[in-house]
């Protein structure tokens, strides 16, 4: 029989906390307050959130105990895990508050802090407190992401030779992601170099366009676009015996190699049927993915210090800017 369900409590209640996801119907989850209780191995204790209309609405529509900060909820809560959903710039403290309680999980947005340093010091305090840290840099928890992964390592697409990406909306905020994915499929590169910065969403973050040179000799670029209302987010991966293309609607193509019938001896990649990234289940895949670490049927497949290599990347990356 299985066990009661795991505790939890969610710290932050704005976009992807609690309001993407209201008066949204069907599958998936575009919130956490929603992939949590859409979960049954979690029960959702209470939140955390200072905006009182917010707690209110949540309290009214879910029976949940709704506090002004998260140091109410931890004391009248005891979980045994912890979602921080709140701003960037409060990750530090909730972390810290977070280290200070009971909890064998945490379950944090991106970033764990502004600086290296910080980070450091917060993932040695979890780790520490015996607290596991889960970092939601939410393509991990996609299939088709680790499916990429896979035929990549296991040589389905030939040698490497090219891999490009299109993004936009900051380095930081959004390059984060795929630098955060490169580091997953391929691991550090040997060499990297920035290549242009426009203006990002805040002055703080532009948007680089960055070369990474790996050691057998693959080049994979980002490139940055301006920000405006056109959202473009692509993945395109090229070897000597298939190709993988993602677009910014989600659609995942494989490619594979096929005779020219009019030019005898060469081939042309034709694309097998699309498949189709369900984007509003990286929440719910992340919820199921806390309760197997809960459960102890696995490890944090996104951990801080997969962020710490992340974080040293970064800076590596814009310190060729200061040089």
């Amino acid at each position: 029989m299985a066990g009661a369900p795991h505790g939890v409590v969610l710290l932050g209640c704005g976009g992807i906390g609690y309001r993407f996801g209201r008066g949204r119907n069907g599958l998936g989850a575009l919130s956490h307050l929603h992939a949590i209780l859409a979960q049954p191995r979690l029960r959702l204790l209470g939140v955390a959130d200072p905006d009182p209309a917010t707690r209110a609405e949540i309290a009214r529509l879910y029976g949940l105990p709704a506090f002004a900060t998260a140091q109410e909820l931890f004391s009248a809560c005891p979980a045994q895990a912890a979602i921080i959903a709140a701003p960037d710039r409060t990750h530090p403290e909730l972390l810290r508050l977070a280290a200070a309680q009971d909890l064998r999980a945490v379950l944090c947005e991106k970033p764990l802090a502004g600086s290296l340093a910080e980070a450091e010091e917060l993932v040695g305090l979890l780790e520490r407190a015996g607290a596991a840290l889960c970092v939601n840099y939410s393509r991990r928890f996609l299939p088709e992401y680790a499916d990429m992964r896979r035929r990549m390592a296991a040589g389905e697409l030939g040698r490497l030779e090219s891999l490009l990406v299109y993004y936009s909306r900051g380095f930081r905020h959004n390059a984060s992601h795929y630098l955060d994915l490169l580091l997953w499929w391929l691991g550090e590169p040997e060499r990297v170099r920035m290549d242009g910065k426009r203006p990002g969403i805040t002055p703080e973050d532009p948007t680089v366009s960055v070369t990474l040179a790996y050691a057998d000799g693959l080049e994979a670029r980002l490139v940055g676009l301006s920000d405006g209302v056109l959202r473009i987010n692509e993945i395109d991966v090229i070897g000597t015996r298939g190709r993988l293309t993602l677009d910014t609607l989600g659609a995942l193509t494989h490619y594979s190699p096929a005779a020219l019938p009019d030019y005898p001896g060469l081939t042309a990649f034709t694309p097998d049927a699309p498949r189709q990234v369900a984007l509003d289940q990286a929440l719910p895949n992340a919820a199921a993915h806390l309760a197997d670490v809960l459960d102890g049927a696995a490890l944090p497949v996104s951990t801080g210090r997969d962020s710490l290599a992340l974080h040293r990347l970064m800076d590596r990356i814009l310190m060729e800017d200061t040089q």
